[in-house]
């Protein structure tokens, strides 16, 4: 049976397959309507912000679990801090991230510029060719760090 509607990661509204685009849905993804498609990535990280928001106070409202209270809570740290990085250890605004569902705070563990250098590499030379950059971003972002 095919499926009529989905919902939009985004903006949590369910909607029909005409408001998906046509080249998504045949690639299986299936995640964002076409009006969060159009939208600005940094635009569109704050309506997953807000939607987050809005859908966690609701479930804190009706009683709802207690990881929506912790999710809601890491947000609103990494509003003022930003969120860390675990490959490069560096401290970004939460629009540098893209989502995961499984992940407690709804944010992936690595960063956009991160993920991109990861795959690039592993099409180029494997595993190996990866940690070694990633070990030298480690000790970049430490140097940074440290008191001179």
């Amino acid at each position: 049976m095919k499926q009529t509607a989905y919902t939009c990661m985004a903006c949590s509204r369910t909607l029909p397959v005409a408001q998906y685009s046509l080249s998504r849905l045949h690639a299986g993804q299936h995640d964002l309507c076409i009006h969060c498609e159009a939208m600005a990535p940094y635009d569109l990280a704050h309506l997953v912000f807000a939607t987050v928001t809005r859908d966690v106070t609701f479930a804190l409202a009706t009683g709802a679990g207690a990881r929506e209270a912790r999710r809601l809570k890491r947000l609103e740290q990494y509003a003022g801090t930003g969120k860390r990085c675990s490959d490069c250890h560096e401290y970004k605004p939460v629009d540098a991230y893209d989502i995961s569902k499984r992940k407690s705070d709804g944010l992936q563990s690595s960063c956009r510029p991160c993920m991109k250098l990861y795959i690039s590499l592993r099409k180029q030379g494997g595993l190996a060719l990866w940690h070694t950059v990633r070990q030298a971003l480690r000790d970049k972002a430490a140097a940074k760090d440290k008191p001179v």
